[in-house]
């Protein structure tokens, strides 16, 4: 499902979601779980380089990523997807 289709139908959304890619995800993942999703981000690069994406400035990344620490939010940086299905998604953390 695409980030515009999470936004406009939240209704097919699932209670438990994997978000891929924290710099442009993390946004829609705060907006889910505070609609008392579960939520996974599954990032390539570190947490802290997710979070302070080149697009956001100042007080809105500070917000950010204080916001993504919600307990319905749990972050896994430093991944790779090998395989998404409608039963889930396959990943490998940095030592494999």
């Amino acid at each position: 499902m695409s980030e515009e289709d999470a936004v406009l139908h939240q209704g097919k959304v699932g209670r438990k979601v994997v978000i891929l890619g924290a710099a442009r995800g993390a946004e829609i993942a705060v907006s889910l779980a505070s609609g008392g999703r579960e939520i996974v981000i599954l990032e390539a690069g570190n947490e802290a380089m997710a979070i302070a994406a080149p697009y956001l400035f100042g007080y809105r990344r500070l917000a950010l990523a204080r916001m993504t620490k919600h307990e319905n939010i749990r972050m896994l940086a430093q991944v790779k997807v090998k395989e998404i299905t409608d039963g889930g998604v396959a990943y490998v953390d940095k030592d494999g």
